[in-house]
């Protein structure tokens, strides 16, 4: 979970989320939804809700409840430990993030589908499984939003050149 915020300063950037861990930190912290909060970056890079400030609680503020669903799927939510996990192997956010991880760097290597493009080559309904990736051409690409023609031929030749990874970076790709 994340904390969403006015944007403040803190330690030489703008911040408008800040990391909020998981839901045994928000309770144990007692951090509240409308709670003015203390922001930090850990290691100077991360913003984290530190602990609300309690002096300036109007009593309008309400604990913060775990959902009982996967607010993408509508699937079961269950905690393991501090994190709570969708368990539904069909949720849409689920492949997402497993997309992400299949073409990073230490996965199947494919320079230039980054996380944006991900995501619109998911909301435009071009990739339903790891195998659409091999089947894009560039008419598909092309109408998406920063895809040029140069951006289309580089991003299908790294997708070629992620068949040739071998069987153990497929295997890590996939989990």
């Amino acid at each position: 979970p994340r904390a969403t915020m006015e944007p403040v300063f803190v330690a030489g950037t703008t911040v408008q989320h800040a990391t909020l861990h998981n839901i045994e930190e928000i309770r144990r912290k007692d951090i509240r939804l409308g709670d003015r909060v203390v922001i930090e970056k850990a290691g100077e890079i991360i913003p984290q809700g530190i602990r609300p400030l309690e002096e300036e609680r109007t009593g309008d503020e309400t604990v913060i409840e775990p959902p009982d669903t996967c607010p993408e799927c509508d699937g079961p939510v269950e905690q393991e430990g501090p994190k709570l996990f969708c368990f539904n192997p069909e949720c849409a956010a689920q492949f997402r993030e497993r997309l992400k991880w299949f073409v990073g760097r230490g996965q199947m290597d494919i320079d230039g589908l980054g996380e944006k493009v991900v995501d619109q080559l998911l909301e435009a309904g071009l990739i339903r499984h790891f195998a659409d990736l091999y089947r894009l051409r560039s008419e598909d690409l092309l109408p998406l939003e920063r895809m040029g023609e140069q951006s289309v031929k580089n991003l299908l030749a790294a997708i070629d050149a992620s068949r040739a990874r071998g069987l153990a970076r497929v295997l890590a790709a996939v989990g």
